[in-house]
Parts: C-alpha cells; structure tokens; sequence
C-alpha cells in the first residue's frame, strides 16, 4: 500500500514538473503587473513573426533599457523620448515592440521579472473599481499626485461610451480581444496619468487598456474617442494581428484613427490627423505613416463605405497576414483597380478635393470645420504644391525624387492677358514615376488625363484665357521614383516642317488633319515616302517610310521602317523603329530651329553625353535603312 502510494506520488510530480516546464515554456505570466502574458514562441516562430523588425531589442539590457524609457516611476513623465504628437496620443507599436522583444525564447525569465517590476512602478495604486457591461474600470479619487484622480461620475460615463463602442464593433467588424470573467467577455481599463500627450495605450499581450486620467477621462470628448481609439485596436487583435509586427502602423494606427470617426464623427478629432497627413503628400506609406494615414482609409470610406475597411481587415485574418495585399484584394473586388491604382486615386483625391465638380475625388470631411470641447478641428487643408506662372514665353524644369506610394504636386498657373498662351506642354519623365494632369478653369475641374508611361508629354489646348491652371499629380509607385518635369507653351502645335533624327537623316512632314505625309532624306539609300498619323494630347506620331526603289535589298537598303509608339513633344519625338529585314532600335529626331530644350538635347548627343535613351545607337548597333 505504502509503495502504491509513493509510485503515484512521483508520477504526481513528474505530471506537476512537466506541467510547469510547459507553462514556462509557451508563456510567462505578469503576477504582479495584472493581465499581461507574455508568449514564448520557439526561436522559429520567433524569427518569423518578427524577424523583419529592426526595432526588436535582442539582449536582455536592450530590452530592459527600452522598459525603462517607455515606463518611468511614478512621478515622471510617462512619455517615450520621441513623445507622441496630435490628439489621441497612442504608443500602440512602441509597447508592441517590448512585448514581442519578450517573446524571444533566448531573452531570459530575470529579464522579464525586470520588466515586470519596471511596468509595476510606474503604475500608482488603483485601489477603486467600477463594473460596467464588459469593462472593469481601476481607478483612483485620492491619490497623492492629483493628476492621477478621476471622479467616478466620469468613469460611469466613460464605461457607458465604451460598451456603447463594443457593442457596434461587434454588430459591424468583430468582437474585441477579450478575457473571460466567468462567461462574461471583458476588458480591463487602467485609468491614471500616462503623461502629456499619450492618451492611451494597449497591446495585444495585455487584458486591459491604460487611459489618461488627466487629459482624457475629464474630457467630455476625449473620454469617447481616446477609449474607441484603443478599443479598435483590440479589434485588430481579434483579426489576428500581433503588436510589434512590423511595417503595419500605417493600417494598425490608420484605420484606428478612423475608427473615431466611424465612432464619433461629429466631435471630428481625426481631422488633425488627415491634416497632418495631407501637409506631408511626399511620405513612404508602407513603413512611413501611422495616425498621419487616416485620410487613406476616410478615402476609402468614402469609395467602398465601411464595409471595404471590415473587409480589409478580415482578409488580412485568413490571407497569412499581408495587409498590402488585403487593400489590393478589397479594392480589386469593390472598386475594380488594384493597390497602385486606388493609391493614385487617393493621390488625385487630395489636390483634386478643393476643386468645384471634383466627384469621387474628394472626402465627406472637406470644408467641415467643428469646434469639440473647446478645440477647432478642420477644414482639410490644401496639399502643398511647387507653382509656377506661365506665360507663351515661360519656361519650367525641375528634377525631383518621390517616396514610395507618395506623391509631389505641381501647378501651373496660366497667364489669361496672354493672346498668344494656347497651349502648355508638360513632360514628366521618371522610371517607377505615375502622372496624372488636371485642367482647371477658375476654381473647377474640367478634366483628369492619367499617363500611362514613364515618360509622359501632356498638351493642354486652350483658347487663350480660357483655362486658367494645370495640376500635375507625380506618384512615386511602390519603389519611389526620381524624375524631371518640363512645361513650357509650343511655338506651334503643327508638326510640319523639317526633322532631323540621331542617324542623320532629314525628314519633311506635312500633317492634314491627322494625317501625315512627307519625305526622308536617308542619304546612301536616297529619298523615301512618309505614311502616317499624327494626335494630340497624349502627342503620338507613327509612321512609316518606304523605298520607291528597292532592289532585293542587292544595295544594302531595306524595303521599309516604321517608327511606332513614339513620343513627341514642341521640338522632338523620340521612339522605337523597326524595318522590314527584321531589325530594330530607338531614335530621337529634333524640329529644325526647335527650342532651347531641344538644342540642349541635341548638343548632348552631339559631344557623346549619352549612352542610353535619345543619344543611343540602335539595339542591332546599324541605322534603320540598313541591311548589312
């Protein structure tokens, strides 16, 4: 009997040591800083989940030094060294990053404890609770530092606006990451002073949420955004994103923005955010912008209503975690473009918005100004444009870099005086670069023209004085882009005249409506015949020029070339060509007399400036007339 019982003793022991092994070995568990639970994931699962993220402390001191300046003892400021800007301060991805530091299976369990005891001291005590629906609210009335002390009457009304924020979350995207007290699904809401400027804060490693009992909860407005603010993240947490992913905040910090608008429209706080962002057009959006992303996902709204930001969300939770390519899908399927194309949208939208006419070019916020306990928010401001006056004489050129997903805006800005001004030609050339060009009479759009290659030449035809100014929106795609843009008036929109190309050769175009007809001066190969058309705004000239006396190609002239797709401008036109023996190149052909742009060119391949592009010899390194 005796051994019996010491057999299942020690099975009781191995079952009891085995079962803490395991504890230790998935999570470690916060005991005194109350619902935090840290996972411990294998050095894999680790490496994959986070691996990507420069911001990831990997020692134990980095992480501890980290702890220490996000949570400094009572008494302090409780502010990151780079305090949080604007209205509904959050450090969603800050804290998100020590807590997925932690999870490193090689950072140790005293580490932990040390951080533990950190987050500890910088709490105060929080001796009261208020129980509401599904929130249970620790605060303090009586603490020594009163920027600590809330009233209870504004924690009832904080709890009532936040179960008011679960339920419709729940009803329209999914229900908040939550802990069960018994069957009851809820969160916890810490209350005391985060420090100026940081409203509020969670992570998906925590039970609760802290807000900041001296700048939120006393405000009649705060105490309703602030908390949906952070509730949404919680929402994110329930559609499987994990704090301290990283390049996410422009979705993760974007769309909770948002979420105080879908919340609370009428107090419009996340205007000061899509202000911000709309001040600053030219910044990487996938890595770059966080709360400053929350025009993105207003446009959105207002393209694909709410239902599109839900739909965003719930692919990212089944297509393995890519946020860009849930935006792609949801836009693919409501909208019918994909994720370069609605980005260009978004792009247009913020300079096109301010105009009369502007359609699905503008936002449900535009001229709205509201003052909100005591702050006014709005209206949206005008993006930043470089502009320019223009006149039949001006001339612009300038060189530019675009960040990735960005956008730089140009305007030009039409002499009416001038009789002559009845044209503006702009050129846009950039490898990776979108154009979009945007004619306006007065205050109103009159129309939107896309371009659709890297090198694109807009005309705008006009009566004089009858158009008063062109935008000009330049994307930078997903890599970013460097580029020049060029606007100048043509001297004549007429092509007719005399050419001469990189090869030599002389050409004498007559157009007739768009019709183009004329002779080539090849020298060896002798005088050819021109067929072709020729179209304005985009410029397209494509032709071809045929040998009247060819011999079987027995005098090493072919029977024909065609110059295609090409590119023309005021005083060039540069393309591809290819002939009937089968060859093919790119040539550059410049107006006789043309202008200043063009004898710059010109020179350039003249002195052997140029080993790509206009001033290249042909693919097959043989002129186009030629057989060999």
């Amino acid at each position: 009997m005796k051994r019996s019982v010491r057999i299942f003793l020690s099975i009781a022991t191995v079952v009891l040591l085995l079962s803490l092994f395991l504890v230790n070995a998935g999570a470690y568990e916060f005991t005194r800083a109350k619902g935090i639970r840290v996972p411990t994931l294998s050095q894999e699962a680790f490496t994959i989940q986070f691996g990507n993220n420069p911001d990831i402390r990997t020692t134990d001191q980095g992480i501890i030094s980290l702890a220490q300046e996000l949570y400094p003892p009572q008494g302090k400021k409780h502010l990151l060294s780079r305090a949080a800007k604007g209205e509904n301060g959050c450090r969603e991805y800050e804290v998100g990053v020590l807590f997925a530091s932690l999870q490193n299976p090689a950072i140790s369990d005293a580490a932990r404890a040390e951080v533990e005891s950190i987050i500890v001291a910088a709490v105060p005590p929080l001796p009261k609770t208020y129980t509401s629906g599904h929130f249970k609210i620790y605060y303090t009335d009586s603490d020594i530092d009163p920027n600590n002390n809330v009233t209870l009457d504004d924690v009832e009304s904080m709890a009532k606006d936040l179960n008011k924020t679960w339920n419709k979350y729940v009803a329209t995207f999914k229900t908040p990451k939550y802990y069960l007290d018994g069957t009851t699904e809820m969160v916890d809401v810490k209350v005391y002073d985060l420090g100026d400027g940081l409203y509020g804060e969670t992570s998906s490693s925590w039970d609760y949420m802290s807000i900041n009992s001296k700048q939120v909860v006393p405000d009649a407005c705060n105490r309703k955004t602030t908390p949906s603010h952070e509730l949404w993240h919680r929402v994110e947490y329930a559609f499987g994103y994990v704090s301290g992913t990283a390049n996410m905040k422009w979705i993760v910090e974007g769309t909770a923005t948002w979420s105080q608008a879908y919340m609370y429209r009428s107090l419009r706080d996340y205007m000061e955010w899509m202000n911000i962002g709309l001040n600053s057009p030219d910044l990487v959006l996938i890595g770059g912008r966080d709360y400053d992303a929350a025009h993105l996902w207003a446009y959105l709204e207002r393209r694909g209503t709410y239902w599109a930001i839900k739909n965003v969300w719930s692919t990212y939770e089944t297509n393995g975690k890519d946020a860009k390519a849930a935006l792609d899908t949801v836009v693919s399927d409501r909208l019918g473009m994909n994720f370069d194309q609605f980005i260009l949208e978004w792009s247009k939208a913020n300079y096109i918005k301010d105009l009369g006419g502007a359609g699905v070019y503008s936002y449900a916020e535009n001229k709205t100004t509201k003052t909100s306990c005591g702050v006014v928010y709005g209206p949206l401001v005008q993006v930043p444009r470089t502009s320019s006056d223009m006149d039949s004489t001006g001339y612009f050129y300038t060189t530019g870099t675009v960040s990735s997903y960005g956008a730089d805006y140009y305007e030009f800005n039409l002499d009416t005086t001038d009789p002559l001004l009845n044209n503006l030609q702009i050129t846009v050339d950039g490898a990776g670069a979108s154009s979009s060009f945007v004619d306006i009479s007065g205050t109103s759009k009159k129309k939107i023209t896309d371009g659709s290659n890297s090198k694109e030449v807009y005309l705008a035809i006009f009566k004089p004085g009858k158009l008063t100014s062109v935008g000009v929106i330049v994307g930078g795609g997903s890599a970013g882009a460097n580029y020049t843009i060029e606007a100048l008036s043509c001297p004549t929109l007429d092509i007719t005249g005399s050419w001469e190309d990189i090869y030599g050769y002389w050409y004498d175009f007559t157009l007739e409506g768009k019709t183009v007809y004329g002779t080539v001066d090849t020298g060896y190969c002798g005088v050819w015949n021109i067929r072709g058309t020729y179209t304005l705004s985009p410029s397209r000239l494509n032709f071809t020029a045929t040998n009247p006396n060819y011999q079987n190609g027995d005098d090493g002239c072919t029977l024909w070339f065609k110059y295609q797709t090409s590119l023309a401008t005021c005083d060039s036109i540069e393309g591809t060509w290819e002939n009937f023996s089968g060859y093919s190149g790119s040539f550059t052909m410049w107006k006789e007399g043309g202008g200043a742009a063009a004898a710059a060119s010109r020179a350039g391949c003249a002195e052997g400036q140029g080993s790509t592009g206009p001033c290249a010899e042909s693919s097959q390194g043989i002129t186009p007339t030629s057989v060999k």
